[in-house]
């Protein structure tokens, strides 16, 4: 861990930030804090409750517009986690019905073999159960169609994730015309400013 997100992580747990806004969506956590001296806002995207991304501004407006785009950001992978999610509960719900369908394959085998072993049993119910065992194959060869397909989406979504949440931090230096300490709530005037940003990569 370090830059913004160590400097952010002592700043939190000796109490020395506070919270202005807050959004949620799955296990994904957008924050926007101001420190104790009134001089630095910084905007945090966390997930589980480790920060990811941290940016820092001295600037109300800019640590708005930051804190509104990782939002956008926690959405979008929110709702990727909740569809892996929902994929892997299909996949579970695919297995077991593919040992069903194996068992139930198994059970009617044992009694075709049986019935092949009984001279007095009927053709007919022959023919019936191995009919039955062909058309839960042709069951069972869709359910590891499924399963397939399930595994392949959950690796690209995964992929996708890793890639969504690469440890990044971002610095922002700001000149500006004007310094907004304390804004109101309802006073949400951007400055002109002139900002260079600059990300580096956080280990975790």
């Amino acid at each position: 861990m370090g830059g913004n997100v160590a400097a952010l992580t002592k700043l939190v747990a000796a109490g020395k930030v506070a919270e202005i806004e807050s959004s949620s969506a799955a296990e994904y956590r957008v924050q926007l804090f101001l420190q104790g001296d009134g001089a630095t806002y910084y905007v945090a995207l966390s997930q589980q409750n480790e920060y990811w991304l941290v940016m820092t501004t001295p600037n109300y407006a800019r640590a708005q517009s930051q804190y509104h785009a990782f939002v956008r950001r926690m959405v979008q992978l929110a709702a990727a986690h909740l569809l892996r999610v929902n994929l892997e509960m299909q996949n579970a719900a695919a297995r077991r019905r593919l040992a069903e369908t194996q068992a139930q394959v198994e059970r009617l085998q044992a009694d075709l073999e049986v019935a092949q072993t009984q001279r007095d049993e009927s053709d007919a119910l022959q023919d019936i159960t191995a009919q039955r065992i062909m058309m839960l194959r042709k069951d069972e060869e869709s359910e590891h169609a499924i399963l397939a397909d399930s595994a392949r989406k959950i690796r690209v979504l995964q992929r996708q994730l890793n890639a969504g949440l690469s440890p990044v931090t971002a610095k922002v230096t700001l000149k500006r015309k004007s310094h907004v300490r304390h804004p109101s709530a309802t006073t949400r005037t951007a400055t002109k400013a002139s900002a260079s940003l600059s990300w580096e990569r956080l280990a975790k």
